[in-house]
């Protein structure tokens, strides 16, 4: 094998071990490491002696970061009540925040959409949906809230029945990063004590539902009785979490 095409090698490392007299990955492989390390790098030690036989590079799989969160989900009926859609909604948003702080990431902007069932006969089918950009780039959850229940105010319509919502985070950031460049730059009208309280706020939010289950802690946006969530009669036993649920057999 020519050493340009070793794996490590590269189009501009070759050239210069053409010229020092590796031409292939037999010549690269009968190199002393040591001497490969001080005239080069680390990396290309390892590479010659993974030549030889002994493993230095570990197989890494490392997942992209997500650009966006949704959060949907259709209602057990077709529903026109602006109460109902709006706890949907904040409970959506809400929750993807919860994943974009689990992430340690922070959404630019948030996307609201509402549509209406696919399955109608007359071809009345509407799908509407609207963005809004955020001030600053955030996971919190009410701040994301109100935006969300915004767009929600600018799509509905009072005459139609809606089948589904979705919630969206767009243009999610590293929230380590972002906090950095606001020390530089103008983090809109919170200063960094309300910030640190916000995030207090919210890692608590996270711990105590997190502690003692999911929806223990909500906001009250989200309403108590949730009219809109669709019916669980027919969810999939839990078989490993709960005991009676377990399958029972009888003997005839």
């Amino acid at each position: 094998m020519e050493i340009g095409d070793v794996w490590g090698v590269g189009r501009r490392l070759a050239p210069r071990l053409i010229r020092m007299g590796f031409r292939s990955a037999k010549d690269l492989a009968a190199a002393d490491p040591s001497w490969i390390r001080k005239n080069f790098s680390i990396v290309q030690e390892w590479l010659v002696r993974e030549l030889n036989g002994e493993p230095c590079l570990d197989l890494m799989e490392v997942a992209a970061p997500r650009k966006n969160i949704q959060v949907s989900r259709s209602f057990s009926e077709a529903t026109n009540d602006y109460r109902s859609l709006a706890e949907a909604v904040s409970t959506f948003a809400a929750r993807a925040c919860e994943k974009a702080r689990s992430e340690g990431t922070v959404a630019a902007a948030v996307y609201v959409h509402l549509n209406t069932s696919w399955h109608k006969k007359d071809g009345s089918f509407v799908s509407e949906g609207k963005t809004r950009g955020l001030d600053v780039p955030t996971s919190n959850s009410p701040e994301v809230i109100r935006a969300a229940l915004a767009l929600l105010r600018e799509i509905y319509r009072g005459g139609l029945l809606y089948k589904k919502a979705s919630v969206m985070l767009l243009d999610l950031q590293d929230a380590k990063a972002v906090k950095s460049q606001g020390v530089l730059f103008d983090m809109g009208d919170k200063n960094l004590d309300d910030q640190q309280r916000d995030e207090t706020l919210m890692a608590t939010v996270d711990h105590i539902n997190r502690s003692f289950g999911k929806g223990t802690m909500t906001f009250g946006s989200q309403g108590v009785e949730q009219k809109w969530r669709g019916a669980s009669e027919h969810c999939s036993p839990n078989y490993t979490l709960h005991f009676d649920e377990l399958p029972v057999v009888r003997a005839k």
